[in-house]
């Protein structure tokens, strides 16, 4: 991918920048870039093969209302992640499909969930709410 000499960086919806020219959307990242995106990704957990977060709302309707929030997401960067509803309980993953590791689509798909959650008042709680 080209840049533009002076090219501004991408910045996320969550103040997460991404220095443009020093990734691809898709490919994978640095480990130790990587490591400074999960600094800024608190609610979020790295796996080997997914990134998750789970949130917990105060109804089932701001739950499902988080859902389609999600869904509406998911759609514009068209990078699509599970997500497990239970009653107030929502799990999200996010398959790391990069052909060696995480990809910069991934963390901006998390920090657009993040970002969302808070909106709703959704409190990050570890490990899946199943």
């Amino acid at each position: 991918m080209a840049t533009k000499k002076g090219a501004p960086p991408l910045v996320v919806s969550s103040g997460i920048v991404f220095r443009r020219g020093t990734m691809t959307e898709t490919g994978p990242l640095p480990r130790v870039q990587v490591w400074q995106l999960m600094d800024e990704l608190q609610d979020w957990e790295l796996g080997e093969r997914l990134l998750s977060a789970s949130y917990r709302f105060d109804t089932t309707a701001t739950a499902l209302e988080f859902i389609a929030v999600i869904g509406l997401a998911a759609e514009q960067l068209n990078h699509h992640p599970t997500v497990d509803w239970r009653y107030e309980s929502v799990h999200v993953g996010i398959s790391l499909r990069s052909v060696h590791g995480i990809a910069a689509r991934d963390f901006e798909l998390a920090a657009r969930i993040s970002e969302e959650a808070a909106k709703l008042e959704g409190l990050a709680v570890e490990g899946d709410p199943r």
